[in-house]
């Protein structure tokens, strides 16, 4: 979202970095386009966020107000942040429907916002998880990959052990 408020040269009535004039004869352009742009700012978070989220920012009058309850809300290192995390990860389940990209590219998003947030998971940890929320048609192929990783360890193995 910052990125495409900056985008839009909008983040600046975000950020805080502008201020509104403070109106006076000489000035109500000035302010009308401070106002202008603000609203354009909050009009763009707001929509960009789900409706079930917009209770958080139901009393905002400004699009920096709007941005600070949400990274209040929202604040990437907070415990029931990561638990939130951790659930849709967990949770994360492919359906027979669903285009494989959409599931790996949703599995991956949850990774890197977990990671952000300050809990890693390993490869191997989120190669099971991806694994173990395919659908049931899925069951061979998921087979098989487990059984290439036990393969391709067991051939490391037998390579280790010829060069001694």
């Amino acid at each position: 979202m910052e990125w495409l408020l900056r985008k839009k040269k909008l983040w600046k009535y975000v950020d805080g970095s502008v201020k509104r004039p403070v109106l006076t004869q000489t000035n109500v352009a000035d302010v009308e386009k401070f106002d202008e742009q603000s609203e354009i700012a909050q009009a763009t978070i707001i929509l960009a966020i789900e409706p079930s989220q917009q209770q958080h920012i139901r009393d905002c009058g400004t699009a920096q107000d709007v941005w600070e309850k949400l990274k209040a809300a929202f604040e990437p290192k907070s415990r029931p942040r990561m638990m939130q995390l951790t659930r849709a990860l967990i949770d994360n389940k492919c359906s027979e429907t669903e285009p494989m990209e959409d599931y790996v590219t949703r599995t991956k998003r949850l990774a890197a916002q977990l990671k952000e947030a300050g809990l890693e998971f390993n490869d191997d940890q989120l190669t099971t998880i991806l694994i173990a929320n395919l659908p049931s048609s899925y069951d061979s192929v998921a087979s098989a990959i487990m059984c290439w990783d036990e393969s391709s360890n067991s051939l490391s193995e037998q390579e280790k052990h010829r060069k001694r």
